[in-house]
């Protein structure tokens, strides 16, 4: 069990009645995250977990570029020609993007800068900020939309979220009020942490 606050010691005390327990300390490391406790606040970092990453596909030595695709292609579904050749590949896809989706969930959303973790400052006022944004019917396949949405909290992104919508939209208007919806009702959930 891993206790975070200004004061433990009385929950602590209670839980120590019902149950036995064994107090080893600060956390350094939590489900693979290093935390490194400051006076003015904690940072979180995945740098070995990065660098296992690397390791495990291959990658250590590879060159690095700004983004693996070309800026405003649109995907399509793969062809089954494509599809196949991927298959010829031997690389466990699910595994590396599970391993990757884990890693921008907990410490990385700007993903792959191996020595960039997030600072959480103490403050005595939370400071929640917000963003959405969405396209019109950007999909050349079904017209549908993409809306997108991140909080910050202390300057550090907290959640996010991208998803292409179910139905057409009839107007930007209309995309925009959705993804404002997605984001208000996460924010609903996540202000109780605040």
């Amino acid at each position: 069990m891993v206790l975070f606050g200004r004061n433990t010691q009385p929950f602590k005390e209670k839980i120590s009645r019902e149950f036995s327990i064994k107090d080893i300390g600060p956390a350094d490391l939590l489900l693979g995250v290093k935390i490194h406790q400051l006076k003015e606040g904690i940072t979180l970092d995945q740098q070995h977990f990065v660098e296992s990453l690397l390791d495990a596909y291959g990658m250590r030595n590879c060159k690095a570029i700004s983004t693996p695709l070309i800026p405003n292609k649109h995907l399509l579904a793969a062809t089954e020609d494509k599809k196949k050749a991927f298959n010829e590949m031997k690389v466990n896809f699910r595994s590396a993007v599970g391993s990757i989706n884990y890693l921008s969930s907990v410490t990385q959303p700007d993903l792959l800068h191996a020595e960039i973790g997030l600072y959480y400052k103490r403050q005595t006022t939370p400071s929640l900020v917000a963003f959405s944004d969405a396209d019109w019917g950007n999909c050349q396949t079904t017209h549908c939309s993409t809306s997108g949405f991140l909080a910050q909290l202390h300057g550090c992104l907290v959640f996010w979220k991208t998803r292409k919508q179910p139905l057409v939209s009839i107007s930007t208007a209309e995309e925009e009020y959705k993804s404002l919806c997605y984001l208000t009702s996460e924010l609903l959930c996540f202000q109780q942490f605040c």
